[in-house]
């Protein structure tokens, strides 16, 4: 291949003669064209999907070059400049799913025939992605309280996975592997009971999936009441230990789950988990003593009504004095 050397030589009468070469005026080609930089856009579709295909083609060539999948999905010519070409193809039921191949033939000047094969330029992808473990943390909240929700893909999924509480939509948290989690924090508006927590997205190539639950979610937005009784309700005592009495009502909500006690309704034990009985110790000195007690609930509503009882503490004997016969 390339430039042939001619020459011409010439003989006068006198027996003179000339040798003179003509330069690049034929070019020797035996190599067909060759197609580089095929890249196709996007690189997943499903049905109805438009693929743009973009590929340079090593010399000029004589006429279009046809461009098809092994699905016989024909592309279509969109533009073309000097040696560049973009051709475009909507995904149809022909091509199966997964790796699509795409034969480019052209011909040069000379006629000279390329069929090139491309494997894998794109992928097709009917298939829509499963979700599964859907979670929300913590599973009662009130108020205020802010959820993580969390979710598993079987696939990636392309921007615009979300979730939500209510049909309110969540922050995206993070990301990790296949795993992702969102915030959602819970608004005045928001009912008490059960929550519908759904979470969506896209896979690459454009299929869409969804998943809800009613049962993973409550919110609870009542605090609890209750009562608290000293030993039974006696009036006094002499011992510095009361038998405490507990009762808690949640109002239907999500249950109570911690209690704490105190003497003064400002200081208080740390939180403990709710029990209907309990020993606690009386302040010291005598005198009227007063117990309190704070319940919550598995949402964290904590009561804010005044719970406690009073109680008599007596620790010193009686005195007194016995007449006989006057």
């Amino acid at each position: 291949d390339g430039f042939a050397d001619i020459e011409v030589a010439a003989t006068d009468f006198a027996a003179e003669s000339v040798t003179k070469p003509l330069g690049d005026i034929l070019s020797v080609d035996n190599t067909p064209p060759s197609f580089t930089n095929v890249v196709a856009t996007p690189t997943t579709a499903k049905d109805g999907t438009v693929i743009t295909l973009s590929f340079d083609a090593s010399e000029a060539l004589y006429s279009l070059p046809l461009v098809v999948t092994y699905g016989n999905g024909l592309f279509a010519l969109q533009s073309s400049s000097g040696n560049s070409y973009v051709y475009t193809y909507t995904v149809g039921a022909a091509e199966s799913e997964g790796p699509v191949s795409v034969l480019i033939e052209g011909y040069d000047i000379l006629v000279h025939q390329r069929r090139a094969t491309f494997t894998g330029v794109f992928a097709v992808d009917r298939t829509a992605p499963v979700l599964s473990n859907l979670t929300a943390t913590p599973a009662a909240a009130k108020e205020g309280a802010v959820v993580t929700v969390g979710f598993d893909a079987s696939e990636e999924l392309a921007s615009g996975a979300g979730a939500s509480v209510n049909g309110h939509a969540s922050v995206p948290q993070e990301k990790n592997g296949l795993s992702y989690t969102f915030a959602y924090t819970v608004q005045a508006g928001d009912p008490e009971g059960p929550a519908t927590v759904a979470v969506q997205g896209t896979d690459p190539a454009g299929n869409p999936v969804s998943a809800s639950s009613g049962a993973i979610l409550t919110v609870d937005k009542t605090a609890p009441g209750g009562s608290l009784t000293i030993n039974r309700g006696v009036s006094s005592t002499n011992s510095a230990t009361a038998s405490l009495t507990l009762s808690c009502d949640d109002h239907g909500g999500t249950g109570v789950s911690l209690m704490r006690l105190g003497t003064d309704g400002v200081s208080w034990t740390p939180w403990e988990a709710f029990a209907t009985a309990k020993s606690f110790a009386l302040p010291t000195g005598d005198g009227v003593k007063t117990v309190y007690a704070q319940y919550s609930d598995k949402a964290g509503n904590v009561s804010s009504e005044t719970i406690s009882d009073t109680v008599f503490y007596d620790t010193t004997p009686c005195t007194g004095s016995i007449v006989i016969n006057n």
